[in-house]
């Protein structure tokens, strides 16, 4: 069944970018674990298609700012367009009660003139730890962080009346596209409710808090994150836009490299263009035999990307 169901996460994938891409992409995104395999690619895409008022914000630890910074300005560098939007990068701690996201929210509604901020949350910690149940613990608090901080902020934009777009009469909008996971919808094995597929009824009601499995602590994660994440937004159902994206096991090729990285020795190329991906350290380890090569329902990081850009 690993074919049929790899063609509907496919299909959904393209449904969603081609209804959806007609529409304006905010002019202030902010992604959170920019610095990620998927985040990467979702800044590098907004790059592409955004204008010259537009602002990205790309939080990150603290540790990987100055060097995600030069990294993204080299990209900017690259454009054909010289009035180009702009990409500022923050330090970002998941689990500071919302703090840094707040921060960040606050920078973008005043670089950009826009009345229209989404965030994309990326960040979570997919991976073997020390303490699974920790781990799984602090993703699902993540979520619900975000929406907290991102509700917070929405009451004080909305009420500010030194805010360009309340002044202009406009009404403020906030999204949250959440990274989710197939494993939300389904644990190993799990049979569709209707019995031929999964659709947005299914809930991964099997995987468990295991102090010896890492995977059902992620998958139990992801599915308790993506429905904390929907009772907070529905509790105040005014305040936030909200999509949860549930893509299978991500691969693929990390964003071309901007042009003056490209004469840089290998390695260093190499480390200037890499991000923190188990999925691309688990697909080395099948390739080179230092692990059993599993069957997966995949999905490249690229199509990812555009649908997070899509539903934004």
């Amino acid at each position: 069944m690993i074919l049929p169901q790899l063609f509907s996460i496919s299909l959904i994938l393209i449904i969603l970018s081609c209804c959806c891409s007609g529409l304006a992409i905010p002019s202030a995104s902010i992604v959170t674990g920019a610095s990620g395999f998927v985040g990467r690619h979702i800044v590098y895409s907004l790059i592409q298609q955004q204008q010259s008022d537009d602002v990205i914000i790309c939080l990150v630890r603290d540790s990987k700012v100055e060097c995600e910074q030069s990294y993204w300005d080299a990209h900017l560098s690259d454009l054909e367009e010289s009035d180009h939007c702009l990409v500022n990068v923050l330090p970002y701690d998941m689990l500071d009660n919302g703090v840094t996201l707040t921060n960040a929210l606050h920078v973008a509604s005043s670089l950009s003139p826009s009345s229209k901020i989404c965030v994309y949350h990326t960040a979570s910690v997919f991976g073997p730890t020390e303490d699974p149940i920790q781990t799984a613990n602090d993703n699902i608090k993540s979520a619900e962080i975000v929406v907290g901080a991102m509700q917070n902020f929405v009451r004080q934009w909305r009420t500010s009346s030194s805010s360009a777009a309340a002044a202009a009469g406009g009404g403020q909008k906030a999204r949250l596209i959440l990274t989710s996971s197939m494993a939300a919808v389904r644990a190993t094995n799990q049979t569709p409710l209707n019995n031929k597929f999964y659709t947005n009824k299914d809930w991964n009601t099997l995987s468990t808090l295991d102090s010896n499995n890492w995977g059902s602590c992620y998958q139990y994660s992801k599915a308790a994150s993506e429905k904390k994440a929907r009772e907070l937004v529905a509790t105040y159902p005014n305040e936030l836009e909200f999509v949860a994206l549930c893509p299978s096991f991500v691969f693929g090729p990390p964003p071309p490299l901007p042009k003056q990285f490209q004469t840089q020795s290998p390695g260093n190329a190499r480390e200037n263009n890499s991000s923190n991906s188990f999925s691309i350290s688990l697909i080395k380890q099948w390739l080179s035999g230092a692990s059993q090569v599993q069957s997966r329902l995949c999905v490249d990081v690229r199509d990812v990307a555009k649908a997070h850009i899509a539903a934004g």
